[in-house]
């Protein structure tokens, strides 16, 4: 049988990852911070230690959050609807998620300057008239978005990147 030299070398390279990954991972505790009183999901942080995700309100609705490091929380509303969850947040605390309407449907949202705005208003309709985005799933920090959302010309679901000219 006989081996390549390239294999050699990437064996040895994955057997020290491998040794040193423990001690790099397990390097120092962690504090532990419960979020909210009632049930809560967090899906995204950022590096200011920002939180977004949904919680449990009394009426037994999901709705999206923010949560600063100093504990302080804001429920981001919805698009009219009784339910929304921030799936993703950015280093400026801007949010993006999903969000039901006054009309029962769907919304990608995104949350910036203390409002929840509806990511198929931002969109160029002369151009997308056809797509319908149902959930922002990630948004960096040049404000760039990553959506979900339908096409109604073939009926698909496709991804879609909002990008700021």
């Amino acid at each position: 049988m006989r081996r390549h030299p390239e294999w050699n070398i990437v064996g040895a390279l994955a057997a020290l990852i491998a040794l040193a990954a423990p001690s790099a991972a397990y390097a120092g505790e962690y504090s532990l911070t419960r979020l909210g009183t009632a049930a809560t999901t967090g899906y995204a942080i950022n590096a200011r230690g920002e939180v977004t995700g949904d919680w449990l309100t009394a009426n037994d609705m999901d709705r999206a959050f923010l949560v600063t490091p100093g504990g302080d929380v804001t429920d981001l509303g919805t698009l009219g609807g009784a339910t929304s969850t921030g799936y993703t947040i950015d280093a400026r605390g801007q949010v993006t998620g999903e969000s039901v309407t006054a009309g029962g449907v769907t919304h990608g949202f995104l949350y910036t300057d203390g409002k929840i705005l509806d990511l198929n208003a931002l969109i160029d309709r002369r151009t997308s008239a056809h797509v319908m985005l149902i959930s922002g799933r990630g948004i960096n920090d040049d404000g760039w978005i990553v959506a979900r959302g339908t096409d109604s010309r073939s009926g698909e679901m496709h991804t879609y990147i909002l990008s700021r000219p």
